[in-house]
């Protein structure tokens, strides 16, 4: 039966001896009064036991911190089933780590003795938390994991960690956090990554990709799906990566884009894409080219589409359908372009919506937003498309510049005629 260590026991020790290695020996000698040699008769009791001896010899007044962390050190290593070195029986050589349970007790508790001095003992908190971190993680709880890698406090840690290392764990906490559903905690780890990867000189092509590669799906997760589109298509233009993962890139890249709202950056996007001819071997590519060609898209399949999407992809914060908004707007202007004038009925059907009211909504909120030359004439029930003239448009542009060009001329004579006309003469 295990017994307490007390805390004389512990002062007793520190004041025979005052040389670092025999403290720690002679403290080693406690361990079969707090560890018990075979892991299997580990229990709850006993940790308590172990937590108080190290407490014990963590704030002891008179003691040493290189003796304390040294023992941290070695109970951790005992813990995860380690040989304690010169050690006899059990102790001296590599056995069975502790049941995880007990284990992840031990290790929380343990982080709560060593916290309020986190100063003196940033190394033993990295390589606890660290551990917890493996035990959650291995456990499914990627959020709990998540939390204890962030603790860890790389940038002050008393052993050096090479800025791969750190980029490594930031990833890692990111991909845990992104997993766990908190896309926003997860950007901001990824945002410590590339800071890091800047100062880095010589590149791993292994942790660049995976920081690119999370970067893109933190992106999406928080249905930034334009810069999304950007980052999956240029991991799909890598000859790096196999083609395989170039593939999945670009077809990521597709969705992407197909979910972003429309503007003058998503219709570039679009037409870099169609014009990949990679593009056809993807499942979406039908409904891109119809996007980009500007034709309408049938109801059967939207619901395609959307079956073939993340949660996060199909609504947005405020519960709204994307896919609907964003290919409703789409047949809209497909109409526009087919039709000068259709009723709010035969629009309805077109967009498969319920009521005439809310084709005339989405109608209405394109043309408030500009996004839509056309009027609604509530009284008749339709809808009148404004079409321009593309060679009357041209002449437009021509003439604003001609005028503006004509109002330099004007400018730089007033300032400075005596330059005009020696540039006059010369022609």
């Amino acid at each position: 039966e295990l017994t307490m260590t007390t805390p004389e026991e512990i002062t007793a020790v520190f004041q025979r001896h005052t040389e670092h290695k025999l403290q720690l020996e002679e403290l080693m000698l406690l361990f079969p009064q707090v560890l018990p040699e075979n892991p299997q008769s580990f229990d709850s009791g006993k940790i308590e036991n172990l937590i108080n001896f190290i407490k014990n010899v963590v704030n002891h007044e008179t003691g040493s911190m290189v003796v304390s962390r040294q023992l941290v050190n070695i109970v951790i290593s005992r813990l995860e089933g380690g040989a304690i070195e010169g050690g006899t029986g059990a102790y001296g050589h590599p056995c069975e780590k502790v049941e995880s349970n007990l284990l992840k007790l031990a290790l929380v508790k343990l982080l709560g003795v060593l916290q309020p001095r986190a100063i003196s003992y940033e190394d033993q908190l990295a390589q606890v938390s660290f551990k917890l971190a493996g035990i959650f993680e291995s456990e499914g709880n990627n959020k709990q994991a998540a939390f204890y890698l962030r603790n860890m406090n790389l940038e002050q840690a008393q052993r050096g960690i090479a800025e791969s290392e750190k980029c490594e764990i930031y990833l890692r906490t990111a991909r845990l956090y992104l997993e766990a559903d908190e896309a926003e905690e997860a950007e901001k780890m990824i945002n410590r990554v590339s800071l890091l990867l800047q100062n880095i000189e010589k590149k791993d092509d292994e942790l660049t990709f995976s920081y690119k590669a999370l970067f893109a799906r933190i992106l999406d997760s928080r249905r930034r799906f334009l810069e999304a589109a950007s980052r999956f298509y240029e991991l799909a233009n890598s000859q790096l990566l196999p083609q395989s993962d170039r593939m999945e890139a670009l077809g990521n890249a597709i969705t992407s884009v197909l979910l972003a709202p429309p503007g003058s950056t998503r219709s570039r996007m679009l037409i870099q894409l169609y014009k990949d001819e990679r593009s056809m071997g993807t499942k979406s590519f039908a409904l891109l080219e119809k996007t980009y060609l500007c034709r309408i898209i049938k109801a059967e399949e939207i619901a395609v589409f959307e079956n073939s999407l993340l949660p996060h992809q199909k609504t947005n914060e405020a519960g709204e359908n994307i896919v609907r908004n964003v290919l409703l707007e789409h047949n809209v202007m497909a109409a526009s372009r087919i039709y000068g004038t259709i009723s709010l009925r035969s629009l309805r059907d077109l967009l498969g919506l319920e009521s005439e009211e809310a084709a005339e909504i989405v109608a209405a909120q394109m043309i408030s937003d500009k996004r839509l030359d056309a009027q609604i004439d509530q009284i008749d029930n339709k809808i009148i498309f404004n079409h321009s003239n593309p060679i009357e448009k041209w002449d437009q542009h021509i003439g604003y510049l001609c005028e503006q060009v004509s109002k330099v001329y004007d400018a730089i004579l007033s300032a400075h005629p005596e330059f005009v006309q020696s540039v006059e003469a010369t022609l």
